[in-house]
């Protein structure tokens, strides 16, 4: 056995792995607590059987980190492996990943201990062949819960109890949750990171509100002219015959304008009134008509002689 050559291992030895649905397989579990270089060494040598003059393999490089990284941390390590000579494919367990254990008593059923981590397969129970040989592994394991404590927890004082499987798991669990970057639940306010959401919504409903915006003057409205009062007078050019202001064109041949900038607004008659009234006009030359005598200018009278 490798535990009597080597301080750093707690104990090795060969486990009945139970499997649901599947018989069980016989493994070879080592069970070591690195915490210096030399022990690694020590671990790696031992349980890979591998020899420093020859150098490392590219597929032992992870190997040797999962025992390095185990010796940084300060916490035990459970190798499980096919055989003692067969390292094809170890399976390595850091305590600081698993979350419990179970002995027999919870299990109910003799020489079976169970051990409970956060990653798949999540469990993996053991069965030791004799009773002797199981409180030997209790006491390896309850001994690496000691010596995780020392490393994680501080040194136990003189007199104290050991800690509890529990207890040691419980306070790597809190460890592990306060490593974790804090986050910020409420982005409505200038509040640091680090503080929860429902303490600055509190803090917002305890402080007084704000005061209220002073009145502004009102501002005077703008003087807008009615739609019905007409625009100021201007000099138009209208032609007769038509009821739409015309621009200043060139009078056509036959027809009679006249400037109204300086005459009074008036309503203009309709067209069909137009027509009647200029009739009576021409033909009895009266001075009741609008249009002065002066201004009218006889059209078309060499083809009416005609016809």
């Amino acid at each position: 056995m490798v535990t009597a050559y080597h301080r750093c291992i707690l104990k090795a030895g060969v486990l009945s792995q139970k499997r649901s649905a599947l018989p069980p397989l016989k493994r070879y579990v080592v069970l070591c607590a690195p915490l210096s270089v030399q022990d690694v060494q020590e671990v790696f040598a031992a349980v890979f059987k591998t020899d420093p003059a020859t150098g490392l393999e590219v597929k032992t490089v992870p190997w040797l980190g999962n025992v390095a990284c185990a010796a940084v941390r300060g916490t035990p390590l459970l190798i499980i492996m096919s055989s003692e000579h067969s390292t094809s494919s170890p399976t390595f367990i850091h305590f600081s990943d698993i979350r419990g254990m179970s002995d027999e008593s919870q299990l109910r059923s003799a020489c079976n201990f169970a051990v409970h981590i956060d990653v798949k397969p999540y469990d993996y129970r053991f069965a030791a062949t004799s009773s002797t040989e199981y409180q030997e592994w209790n006491e390896a394991f309850g001994k690496a819960m000691s010596i995780m404590a020392e490393r994680t927890m501080g040194d136990l004082r003189d007199g104290a109890a050991s800690p509890t499987l529990d207890a040691v798991f419980e306070f790597e669990r809190l460890n592990k949750a306060s490593q974790q970057p804090p986050v910020d639940e409420d982005d409505d306010d200038n509040t640091p990171l680090g503080h929860v959401g429902r303490i600055n919504t509190s803090l917002r409903a305890t402080s007084p509100p704000s005061p209220p915006s002073p009145l502004s003057k009102p501002r005077q409205k703008t003087h807008v002219l009615p739609e019905n009062v007409a625009p100021p007078s201007s000099s138009r050019t209208y032609v007769l015959g038509q009821d739409v202001p015309q621009s200043p064109v060139k009078a056509s041949p036959g027809s009679v304008t006249f400037d109204t900038a300086d005459r009074p607004p008036s309503v203009r008659p309709s067209s069909s009134s137009t027509a009647k009234s200029s009739g009576t006009r021409n033909s009895s030359g009266s001075s009741n008509s609008r249009v002065p005598p002066q201004d009218v200018v006889p059209t078309n009278d060499a083809s009416d002689m005609e016809q």
